[in-house]
């Protein structure tokens, strides 16, 4: 993933198996879905790769809920409507992104 990212982008880990990537933005690199697709897409394509371990294939369902909204926010707003996204993304089969732009 850090390759897929800017260094105004943070990559964190929040827990488990779940890990936040914060896209910065300004005047000249607005962040909107197509910046986020950029990272989302090849993100998916790269974990769904299969691996072998052993002699075992071994692969890994990927969901990614992705919010992209104008400053300020509160963390709490920001975190409750990326749960949303990453939600619908799990409910609708996994190996996909869902994106949300609030206003």
């Amino acid at each position: 993933m850090p390759h897929r990212c800017w260094s105004v982008d943070t990559i964190a880990r929040l827990g488990g198996n779940e890990f936040v990537i914060l896209v910065g933005a300004s005047a000249e690199r607005p962040t909107n879905l197509g910046r986020t697709r950029v990272i989302a897409d090849p993100t998916l394509q790269e974990m769904s790769r299969r691996i072998i371990i052993n002699v075992t294939n071994v692969s890994i369902a990927t969901s990614i809920g992705a919010v992209i909204t104008a400053m300020p926010t509160t963390l709490e707003n920001l975190l409750t409507n990326l749960d949303a996204a990453l939600s619908e993304a799990k409910h609708n089969n996994r190996n996909q992104h869902h994106m949300m732009a609030l206003r």
